[in-house]
């Protein structure tokens, strides 16, 4: 059975590393997309010792022809290209009215626009072939937003119609997209102080259940169009959901009016 062919974007992040190993191991052959050269030569001589499936390559996802090379070179060596998972992200923190709208711009560029570039790029193949995956990884904050990261959630807002948009004109041709939000992040250490709390809070939202949903996700035959990963992100959005006009609203303008970061 031929391995499947995966490309990661943002390969060199926090999420990024772990995954890529993780799905490597798991018998896929991976791409790792990697902007900044310093990280894909370090990172391509570490993973050339310990994940021999793992080949790093060179991609901005904030530049089309970048993007497109990618993908061609992708297809050229191995004839098709299965799986596209947009990891890339920028998450800016920063008081609203001291950021620009370079900033924005900057954002929705990577965080959005970097996702349509390499699915625009992939997805003709996938079409001859009759099959392919492309999981966005979003965010609760793409569902319920959040105070003081205007610019991050309203990213996360465009991927998830984005990837809705592209499943319902792209599926009849086997080619499935799924948006993916992880609640908090948390890989929590057992001897760590309140780890059994957090793992309640957190759903065991580590690295290594994000690798196991996106597994089943390319293993399914028609996943699911928008996946939460967590108790928190699912309590998030159910609140969302029933109280958006009040507690939710209440609570998140109560928040967004501490001086956490002002």
């Amino acid at each position: 059975m031929k391995k499947q062919i995966i490309l990661i974007s943002g390969a060199s992040s926090k999420l990024g590393v772990p995954l890529v190993g993780n799905l490597e191991e798991r018998g896929y052959r991976i791409y790792a997309g990697i902007r900044d050269e310093k990280k894909l030569r370090t990172l391509g001589q570490k993973w050339k010792i310990s994940h021999p499936d793992i080949i790093p390559i060179k991609l901005d996802i904030t530049n089309d022809l970048s993007c497109k090379l990618a993908i061609e070179g992708i297809i050229k060596r191995e004839k098709r290209i299965d799986v596209i998972i947009n990891c890339a992200v920028l998450i800016p923190v920063k008081p609203t009215l001291e950021s620009t709208s370079d900033e924005f711009l900057d954002t929705l560029n990577t965080n959005t626009v970097g996702a349509f570039r390499l699915s625009k790029a992939a997805i003709p193949n996938m079409i001859v072939k009759k099959y392919g995956k492309i999981i966005n990884i979003t965010s609760t904050s793409g569902i319920v937003a959040v105070p003081k990261m205007p610019f991050y959630c309203a990213s996360k807002f465009a991927l998830t119609g984005l990837g809705n948009s592209l499943r319902y004109e792209f599926a009849k041709y086997n080619v499935w997209i799924t948006n993916l939000a992880p609640g908090i992040i948390a890989g929590v250490d057992q001897k760590e102080k309140y780890a059994l709390i957090k793992r309640i809070l957190f759903g065991k939202c580590d690295y290594l259940v994000i690798a196991d949903k996106i597994d089943k996700i390319i293993q399914s035959k028609s996943p699911a169009a928008d996946i939460t990963i967590g108790l928190y992100a699912k309590v998030s959005i159910a609140i969302e959901g029933l109280m958006h006009n009040n507690i939710n609203d209440i609570f998140l303008r109560y928040t967004g009016t501490r001086r956490t970061i002002y």
